[in-house]
């Protein structure tokens, strides 16, 4: 016989809290060019009147950028809602938009391609290479292509320097 917390609680005289759950599980927005959208937690008190506002004071160095953002659509509530620049702050809540990667680099040289398949792409990575963004280089400008033309899934198993590969 299983019996609840709250029945255990109620049997003592008192109350339990339902557990705080998370108030956004899963963004609202989809992955972008590799990059999940930034989750921004609004604080629960401010002198902002509007969610803008408050972007724009934690963001100071990029205002423009992030007018541009509101303006475009780009910037989201929980639910998936544009946020305007006129939309009211809304105290310890959530909003969502996508961070612009920094400029990468052309990685100097060609990068060989050990083995490539429908599923499997093994390739000679340098070990300075990044595989997640931000980085100063990355494979996607220089892959971009070969990704986008496959429809199945991709896997790399990656290391600073490979030896003498065996395919079979």
């Amino acid at each position: 016989m299983s019996i609840s917390l709250a029945a255990v609680a109620a049997r003592r005289g008192r109350t339990v809290e339902p557990p705080i759950v998370n108030q956004v599980r899963n963004a609202p927005l989809p992955v972008r060019d590799g990059l999940n959208p930034s989750r921004i937690r609004l604080p629960e008190s401010g002198p902002w009147a509007t969610i803008l506002d408050y972007l724009l004071q934690r963001f100071y160095t990029d205002q423009v950028r992030v007018q541009e953002k509101v303006a475009a659509g780009e910037v989201v509530d929980a639910a998936g809602t544009p946020i305007e620049a006129q939309t009211p702050f809304d105290p310890d809540s959530f909003v969502f938009l996508y961070r612009d990667p920094a400029p990468e680099r052309r990685v100097p040289f060609e990068i060989e391609i050990i083995y490539r398949d429908s599923d499997l792409l093994v390739i000679d990575k340098p070990h300075f290479l990044a595989t997640m963004p931000p980085g100063s280089t990355s494979w996607s400008p220089h892959w971009s292509g070969c990704v986008a033309s496959w429809s199945s899934r991709i896997s790399a198993r990656c290391t600073g320097s490979i030896g003498s590969p065996r395919v079979s």
